[in-house]
């Protein structure tokens, strides 16, 4: 049966686990905005205007601005925020390459294919 410092202890524990994992949603949130914004504003406002196109595929840049992030927070953030758990693990040097490989593309495609099409 249970006693009075069990139902503390589940109650404590879940209820720091909720805390700690709403710190780190609230930390991916703010390097999101921080750094796909400043990587972003680099690439889709500064870098791409020079090839002079058509910007209807600028979305195909953000989404390999996402896909880099992706890479940079499996690779190194989770391992130095406020969630610690024994699952946390590296994408593969493979993943990583793959993932890398079709962000750098990606990234590249917008000015192409306006380039091609207009």
């Amino acid at each position: 049966m249970y006693n009075i410092y069990t139902i503390r202890d589940i109650g404590g524990g879940a209820v720091k686990k909720v805390f700690i994992a709403g710190l780190e949603m609230l930390r991916i949130i703010l390097v999101c905005l921080l750094v796909g914004g400043l990587i972003g504003f680099v690439v889709i406002e500064n870098i791409y205007p020079i090839w002079n196109y058509p910007h209807e595929k600028d979305w195909m840049g953000a989404l390999g601005i996402l896909v880099l992030m992706f890479v940079l927070y499996r690779n190194r953030l989770q391992f130095n925020g406020f969630y610690r758990s024994e699952k946390n693990a590296k994408l593969s040097p493979a993943v990583t390459t793959v993932l890398i490989t079709v962000s750098v593309i990606m990234l590249a495609m917008p000015p192409i294919i306006g380039k091609m099409v207009g």
